[in-house]
């Protein structure tokens, strides 16, 4: 697994993502409860690798959220476990949950971008669910 922080490929997720994500901030978020000092992560999870040719980026079907902590919201149905983790490693980055999959080569990309820029590709969804706990764990048809 590598960790990639490109800045290209974050801005292709925010320019695939922006409307779908901000329109569903707004409508999960009253702005009584969103401040200007909340964290707010908007999170992509893409079938595919950047890198690899044989599995290119699957943008039709990426699942995507928002995350909100300080207070824990958004769209993301874990906010607060998925909060506690960030606060606890300190970054989306720092989270490294053990891991035992399978060894099932279906490579997904998470992105992150807004409170924290962050690309990682993993070899398949359990490792990325496993390695990064609640903060990628948002799909609900996979």
């Amino acid at each position: 697994m590598r960790i990639r922080h490109r800045l290209g490929a974050v801005i292709g997720a925010v320019a695939v993502t922006a409307p779908l994500t901000t329109a569903s901030a707004h409508a999960a978020l009253p702005e009584t409860e969103h401040d200007e000092a909340s964290e707010v992560y908007g999170l992509a999870v893409v079938p595919g690798d950047p890198d690899d040719p044989r599995f290119p980026l699957d943008w039709d079907s990426a699942d995507t959220a928002v995350l909100t902590c300080d207070p824990a919201g958004g769209t993301h149905p874990k906010a607060r476990q998925a909060c506690a983790a960030v606060d606890r490693a300190g970054s989306i980055a720092g989270i490294n949950g053990p891991t035992l999959c399978p060894m099932v080569l279906s490579p997904v990309t998470a992105f992150s971008w807004g409170a924290e820029t962050y690309e990682e590709t993993h070899d398949n969804l359990c490792f990325l669910k496993q390695k990064k706990r609640a903060v990628f764990d948002f799909m609900s048809r996979r």
